[in-house]
């Protein structure tokens, strides 16, 4: 069978890494060609996982189909939406100045912001103290410390799409997770995927484990709270199972067009995706944990495949999450790849297990670079 490598690589896992549940999805077009699970997963294929940071990429789909709508350019200022990035400050050779470039949308999407993910500056701790803080009050609060650096300068990995998430909220008039609802989740068929889990989506979310790296074994841990009972993140926050989440994955494999129909985005704007916006210094020291990507539209973006040592084409992308998930959409050979675990701080998946994932789903569908 052409997937045996695999399974065996993934049986490996809690033998080799510690790793005790996870779950593998590969669709290839609209067909799903593999589906493994490994260890004793509490409620079988039903099992939630907190996504963190692989919320980005639903997040990166919602403001780009408001772009295609045009009801939002890429380099519209923040301020256009958000008044409070009007007068940004920046932080300067150990001085703070007003900043001289305009923050836009696409450098909150590319992470090119100069904000970061600083929970103890003075404005953004002083907030997150309200009980109930909405998704635009912190975002608002981010605005109120000086920048890391002038936008568009750099590359650092923030807050910039729990940002975009606000800015969505103001242009639809909806809170985040009911414009992600109307636009996404419903029309993919996206059910068993939430902000806030119910009683009996709590009871189905997988426990949470910390990866020990001085011997590869993992141990329990607690997750830090969600910023508030009314908080909803674009940067993280999502509960869902490996089903659910593959079905945006698989229609953006598929140019933006689902099986049943709907098109969550055009071809053209996937391209823009996935376009790398890095320069060659930050993509050099990008490349030091993801070998041969670089960075596009909120999303890691393949640009060396033989620097990467795989099969994967150029302009092959996605993202992974705190607790190692990963995701992987290859737009010319219409490939989909969700893997779903619950190990944070786990350094092995990103530099490992993700590219000998992606590696050994290439050899088995027989695909070479």
């Amino acid at each position: 069978m052409p997937f045996t490598k695999l399974t065996r690589y993934l049986d490996l896992l809690p033998e080799v890494y510690g790793i005790p549940i996870c779950e593998l999805s590969v669709c290839k077009g609209y067909e799903k060609v593999y589906r493994h699970s490994v260890g004793n997963l509490p409620y079988g294929e039903k099992t939630l996982y907190r996504m963190f940071s692989m919320t980005k990429l639903v997040t990166v789909t919602g403001i780009m189909r408001l772009v295609e709508q045009g009801k939002i350019d890429l380099d519209d200022p923040v301020y256009k939406y958000l008044p409070s990035y009007k007068n940004l400050m920046v932080k300067n050779g150990g001085i703070v100045v007003r900043a001289q470039n305009t923050m836009t949308i696409r450098h909150l999407l590319s992470m090119r912001s100069g904000l970061s993910y600083n929970k103890t500056t003075p404005s953004v701790a002083k907030a997150i103290e309200t009980p109930h803080i909405t998704t635009r009050e912190f975002a608002d609060a981010l605005a109120g410390d000086p920048l890391l650096f002038e936008p568009g300068t750099n590359w650092f990995y923030s807050f910039s799409h729990d940002v975009l998430a606000a800015v969505a909220e103001v242009v639809s008039d909806l809170p985040y997770d009911e414009y992600l609802k109307k636009e996404i989740f419903s029309p993919l068929r996206m059910e068993d995927i939430t902000f806030f889990p119910t009683d009996e989506q709590k009871m189905r979310i997988a426990p949470i484990y910390e990866f020990v790296n001085d011997d590869y074994s993992v141990k329990a841990y607690e997750p830090e709270a969600p910023m508030s009972d009314v908080y909803i993140g674009g940067g993280s926050g999502l509960y869902t199972s490996n089903d659910e989440y593959m079905k945006l994955p698989c229609a953006l494999a598929n140019g933006g067009l689902a099986e049943n129909g709907y098109r969550v985005l055009r071809p053209e704007t996937i391209e823009l995706i996935k376009t790398n916006h890095m320069q060659p210094t930050e993509q050099r020291e990008f490349s030091r944990g993801k070998s041969g990507y670089g960075y596009g539209l909120g999303v890691r973006t393949l640009v060396d495949p033989a620097d990467a040592v795989g099969q994967a084409p150029v302009g092959e992308f996605g993202w992974d999450g705190m607790a190692a998930s990963y995701s992987l959409v290859d737009t010319e050979n219409n490939i989909s790849v969700v893997w779903t675990t619950h190990v944070v701080y786990c350094r092995p998946a990103y530099r490992e297990i993700h590219p000998h994932i992606r590696n050994l789903v290439y050899d088995a569908l027989g695909i070479k670079g």
